[in-house]
């Protein structure tokens, strides 16, 4: 295993050489805590992730708070107020995906409250707007959305520290509206490529590349089984960033960083890397580089 870690590392440490490579803590380390808590990102950002990952849901009244699913504890999120929100424990729940979380009482927290806490960190947001487009009553509308996300993170002072990303076109397309400089992240699953499949069955990929092309997205965010050579070639050839999820097997790791993706989202970031010393200094070598890349 440490012999893993080794290689793996300097695998990395040549990725990182040859551009901006990125690991992005899922929920922020959803493996060792609960997810979207402030433990999480706390303990990812600890970790040395460069770009926290985390989900955005909007209160009844208007305030984005960080939580994956549209629902919680049976109610709809946009339907509770905050201050209904914040009466719900969740970082005591055991999720049995993850035994090795480490439980203890924690709110749903605010986007505030994550701006917050990393304000005086290097650390990158990768903020998934989450919207249905089939469903679209479980949230508010993509252009309100996109229209008070965009202004928040201005005024705030993290324009320059953030990736938009979503499933949902159309509200990376308000994104792009908002802000003509937004680094955005086209997010595909399964689902994505069946609904490209039904629209363009002679050629879905394709139909996703101009898809993402037109709100100039950055980067795309395939889930990792998707990701074979040729797929991988194809997005790269389009000028695509390429920054996968969720990738918690080493194995794995270490095949996609060898195909030449330029990130990776995971839920354990500790072990994918962060335990190695010789990636820890790899990363503190990169000196100025760093520095230039997060502001």
């Amino acid at each position: 295993m440490k012999l893993q870690f080794i290689y793996l590392s300097l695998i990395v440490c040549s990725a990182i050489r040859a551009q901006a490579f990125e690991v992005h803590g899922h929920r922020g380390c959803r493996g060792v805590r609960p997810e979207n808590t402030l433990p999480a990102f706390a303990a990812a950002t600890e970790a040395g992730v460069h770009v926290l990952e985390l989900d955005l849901q909007t209160t009844s009244d208007g305030v984005f708070v960080i939580h994956h699913d549209y629902f919680v504890n049976g109610k709809l999120i946009r339907d509770l107020s905050l201050s209904e929100i914040k009466m719900i424990d969740r970082g005591s729940q055991f999720d049995p995906k993850f035994p090795r979380q480490i439980l203890a009482p924690a709110q749903i927290p605010t986007l505030q409250e994550l701006f917050d806490l990393v304000r005086d960190k290097t650390v990158r947001l990768n903020l998934e707007i989450k919207r249905d487009p089939v469903t679209p009553s479980l949230t508010k509308s993509a252009r309100e959305l996109a229209q008070t996300l965009v202004n928040l993170v201005c005024e705030q002072g993290f324009s320059d520290r953030v990736y938009y990303s979503s499933f949902d076109p159309e509200v990376l397309t308000e994104v792009r509206k908002e802000d003509c400089s937004a680094r955005i992240i086209f997010i595909i699953g399964n689902e994505s490529l069946s609904v490209a499949r039904q629209l363009a069955p002679q050629n879905p990929m394709q139909l996703i590349l101009n898809t993402a092309s037109s709100f100039k997205a950055e980067a795309l965010a395939p889930y990792h089984p998707l990701l074979d050579d040729q797929t991988f070639l194809l997005f790269k050839n389009a000028g695509f960033r390429i920054i996968p999820w969720t990738v918690n097997d080493q194995a794995e790791a270490r095949a996609l960083i060898e195909m030449g993706v330029d990130g990776l989202i995971s839920d354990y970031p500790q072990d994918l890397y962060f335990n190695n010393q010789s990636f820890l200094e790899c990363r503190r070598g990169k000196g100025q580089a760093d520095q230039n890349h997060a502001t």
